[in-house]
């Protein structure tokens, strides 16, 4: 098995565990924690640094799947970068108003995102 595949699944894993935590902890607790948002941005991280491993393991692609693959990648990847920026700028500076809509809605981002996550993933395999 190519290096470059094992290296990508074990960021990819990661970062579905980081990212799932720190949704699940900012639901559960109803407050958003720097530990939380240190997951955030360590599931950025080792989402985008998947991606790249991935494209690596598997070469470039071509036509509609390969499309369709990149698009959800980068939804994914986006996704992440905003909901961690998002969280940055709450815990920078505090809004009771925003605070609660993001509360409200990071469970609703990481759904949206884990369609995407897992698009991207199975499409990698076709």
């Amino acid at each position: 098995m190519d290096p470059n595949l094992i290296k990508a699944l074990i960021c990819i894993v990661f970062t579905l565990l980081a990212y799932t935590l720190a949704v699940m902890t900012i639901s559960k607790e109803k407050k958003l924690k720097s530990l939380c948002l240190l997951l955030l941005w360590l599931a950025f991280c080792g989402s985008a640094a998947g991606a790249g491993l991935l494209k690596l393991a598997i070469g470039e692609g071509s036509g509609f799947v390969y499309g369709l693959r990149g698009f959800c990648t980068i939804t994914a990847i986006v996704l992440l970068f905003v909901h961690a920026i998002w969280a940055t700028a709450l815990i920078t500076i505090p809004d009771e108003k925003s605070t609660r809509i993001f509360l409200r809605d990071s469970k609703l981002v990481w759904k949206i995102w884990i369609v995407f996550f897992a698009l991207g993933i199975g499409l990698s395999f076709v």
